[in-house]
């Protein structure tokens, strides 16, 4: 019997577990689905399998009896009252089937995730079997994500569920219950009591909280901010012109201290002449003045001077590090910039392409990749690609590097990575060929080598 934390992942394992040249076979209902098959196992020749799935946490944890009504005792007795683990309505089905299959199995294995929750979620998934089986043997699959190779190994180094993470979740979830339930009923019954129109429930969340002060401070500092402008001088040089064009003063009402605003430019006519060539702005050592007068008396002086001298030019190597591998926050934050999409709509998407079997699992701090971990092979699933099959050609040639290493790691997932080639154009919409070609193009970056160039650095004075 083998068990997984969502549907997705099991149809994703059961093609790695089957035996090669069979067909599994699958049945279910809405709330769950079985994928029965044939395969060799360890020590016990070719077995019948089983895998079916739950959906993330299978128990609920909430107070016993009396202790769930809110004015039958003080909030401060939610500190010390009993708790009691019990299935909600609509995982019944999700139970009812764990429970059936458990009765003529003689082993479950777990393909939860590799962190707590998963470790907690495996631990609930042992309990409601062994309420029907006691004898049932239970082992836990440790891998990082549904490729076949990894999945063989997993299926080698099974072990046993880790009591020390199930139980770290056990005290977190009392914690945040206890907590939560005793300060949003002591709050909400409070504020009620004072204000008639408070009608909801006032909550308090141990998490969340923190975080809502974070957002309102930062929203106070934005309403308190005074703009005030400021001007500053701008000189560039055209290739392919006569002479240094004249110094630009420019008045920008911006944010002092550190704003970016637009700005408008003060020329010669005079002295302006067809621009030719590459250009090259230099900017102003004192970076700006909140003085326009001087600013503008500064700038007459450029203009009078009509040429800048070169008084250093300094040479030097460049190098752009490639990037880390791609984890959660680094996805959303880039995306967000560069394609203008909201971070939900990124999260999202990335869990449908997930579903799909086309990307790693999107939820992960990991900006590490196991030494272990088969990157050749992926790198060479997208040199079919017309857009960066080339690059990724040039990889396997022998411009492969290994990925350095990011400074997180859950321990849990692997860094976010393509599982397989898929024609951008066979994508649903343009937000899946928008995350999907931002991981790929990610991740054949983080194999490649630094780049490498140079630099010259020009001071000029007036």
């Amino acid at each position: 019997m083998h068990v997984a934390e969502k549907p997705s992942v099991a149809r994703q394992l059961v093609p790695h577990l089957a035996q090669q040249g069979t067909q599994a076979r699958q049945r279910g209902g809405a709330s769950w689905q079985t994928h029965e098959f044939r395969r060799q196992w360890p020590g016990k020749g070719v077995v019948s399998h089983v895998m079916t799935s739950v959906r993330g946490h299978l128990l609920s944890m909430d107070f016993v009896g009396e202790f769930r009504k809110w004015h039958n005792h003080s909030p401060i007795r939610c500190l010390d009252a009993q708790i009691e683990a019990y299935c909600e309505d609509d995982m019944k089905n999700v139970h009812d089937n764990l429970q059936k299959i458990a009765r003529k199995s003689n082993m479950l294995v777990l393909w939860t995730d590799c962190d707590r929750e998963g470790e907690h979620i495996g631990w609930e998934i042992q309990n409601v079997c062994r309420e029907v089986n006691r004898n049932i043997v239970v082992k836990r699959a440790q891998f990082s994500c549904c490729t076949r190779g990894e999945v063989q190994k997993a299926v080698r180094s099974l072990r046993d569920i880790n009591m020390g993470m199930v139980n770290a979740v056990i005290a977190r979830s009392e914690l945040d219950l206890r907590l939560g339930a005793a300060f949003t009923r002591f709050q909400t019954l409070l504020m009620q009591s004072k204000y008639s129109d408070v009608g909801g429930v006032v909550s308090y969340g141990s998490c969340q909280l923190p975080t809502l002060g974070f957002v309102a401070d930062r929203q106070d500092r934005i309403d308190n901010f005074v703009a005030e402008n400021f001007w500053s001088l701008e000189l560039e040089y055209r290739e392919g012109t006569e002479e240094v064009g004249a110094a630009a003063a420019n008045s920008a009402g911006g944010v002092a201290g550190g704003g970016g605003a637009a700005s408008t430019g003060v020329g010669n006519p005079q002295r302006q002449q067809q621009q030719l060539g590459p250009r090259a702005v230099f900017s102003w050592k004192r970076n700006r003045l909140f003085h326009r007068v001087m600013c503008l008396a500064l700038f007459e002086e450029c203009v009078v001077q009509q040429r800048a001298t070169v008084v250093k030019a300094i040479r030097r190597p460049k190098t752009k590090r490639k990037p880390v591998p791609l984890c959660t926050i680094a996805m959303v934050k880039t995306l967000s910039r560069s394609r203008r999409m909201p971070a939900k709509k990124i999260q999202d998407t990335a869990e449908k392409l997930y579903s799909k079997g086309i990307l790693s699992y999107p939820r992960t701090e990991t900006e590490v990749f196991r030494p272990d971990f088969d990157l050749r092979a992926l790198i060479a699933q997208q040199a079919q690609s017309p857009q960066w099959g080339g690059f990724a050609q040039r990889l396997i040639a022998g411009d492969f590097e290994q990925p350095r290493a990011g400074p997180s790691d859950d321990n849990a997932h692997p860094p976010i990575h393509p599982l397989k080639f898929v024609p951008p154009a066979s994508l649903e919409n343009q937000d899946e060929r928008n995350v999907y070609e931002f991981v790929v193009r990610h991740f054949l970056a983080c194999c490649s080598q630094d780049a490498c160039g140079s630099g010259v650095g020009l001071e000029v004075a007036i």
